[in-house]
């Protein structure tokens, strides 16, 4: 038992139980480690990788389902700013195209986002955007306009 101000006695478990609260609300304010650490505004991606990316989008999404007013712009900005990059990488690897999704590789997935930031006037970098997910979900979707 431990002496209070007071004069009363605390039980020294209601102390512990105190200091795990305590130590778990600083942990809970910790930022989280997965947290988008670079922005899209900084280059993520290489030029040859957005026009391999445009090649693709032209061979395969214009087609049918999608048209690029779609993915410029309010639209795009709406939907993904503030997002990391991972989520948009991961929906088009998994879900596109509409008729045979995951059907595109990494690369080409890549390659198609690269596009899709260049659309949206985020300047290129001077390394190619990976396909990692860790890395990916470093970068966060900065569309200024």
């Amino acid at each position: 038992m431990i002496l209070t101000s007071t004069r009363k006695l605390l039980p020294a478990s209601f102390l512990v139980v105190l200091l795990t609260v305590t130590i778990r609300a600083g942990w809970a304010q910790e930022p989280a480690k997965d947290a988008p650490t670079v922005s899209t505004t900084t280059g993520v991606y290489l030029e040859a990788q957005a026009k391999a990316g445009q090649e693709i989008f032209a061979a395969t999404c214009i087609g049918g389902c999608h048209n690029i007013a779609d993915h410029k712009g309010a639209a795009f900005k709406q939907r993904w700013n503030g997002q990391p990059l991972w989520e948009l990488f991961k929906l088009i690897n998994e879900e596109m195209p509409k008729d045979d999704p995951g059907s595109l590789s990494p690369a080409d997935t890549a390659n198609l986002v690269a596009y899709l930031l260049k659309l949206n006037d985020q300047p290129a970098g001077k390394e190619e955007l990976s396909t990692e997910p860790m890395a990916l979900k470093k970068i966060k979707i900065d569309v200024a306009k």
